[in-house]
């Protein structure tokens, strides 16, 4: 019995296929800003071009390539000195995709703060050889009381109460 669906690709052809998503103006917008903070996540502390990357700044500019035929062309500008588009100042500034980047950083910020802290104070605890030892479940009842030690200390203070102990020994 033959299907009524569409061929489906056979295995030689699955990198040669394309698809086409029709989007609203609206949905583009949207997408506009998925791609730019996923790019920023990917890029920004990038200190130069990391060929790992390219396949996704290409996604990028393609995606850049149709503001103008969105009617968006004031969110992103072309270079044509470096054949490559680029959202504009004006759209960075009153987008609103900052305040997503402000709220992951500050998150991503005290997460990695409490993870590190909890860390340090497991393996000060018990030693590196006896934390590599543990399954996660042993780790986890060590670990968690003290993350949660330090989430609440954050929480309340912030960093006003973190200093560095200059006389304690380098680990």
């Amino acid at each position: 019995m033959k299907s009524s669906a569409p061929d489906a690709p056979q295995p030689a052809s699955i990198g040669t296929l394309s698809m086409k998503i029709l989007f609203t103006k609206n949905e583009y917008r949207t997408l506009l800003d998925m791609v730019y903070l996923a790019e920023w996540m990917l890029t920004s502390y990038d200190e130069k071009p990391d060929p790992a990357k390219a396949k996704y700044e290409h996604l990028a500019q393609k995606i850049y390539s149709h503001a103008k035929e969105m009617g968006w062309e004031s969110l992103v500008v072309s270079s044509p000195a470096d054949n490559k588009y680029f959202p504009t100042k004006d759209y960075e500034e009153k987008s609103g995709v900052y305040e997503f980047i402000d709220d992951y950083e500050t998150e991503s910020f005290w997460d990695q703060l409490i993870d590190r802290m909890t860390e340090r104070d497991v393996a000060d605890k018990m030693g590196d050889d006896e934390v590599a030892r543990l399954s996660n479940a042993a780790y986890e009842a060590i670990a968690n009381p003290i993350a949660d030690k330090y989430a609440q200390e954050f929480a309340d203070n912030g960093v006003d109460r973190l200093h560095v102990d200059e006389n304690a020994p380098p680990r």
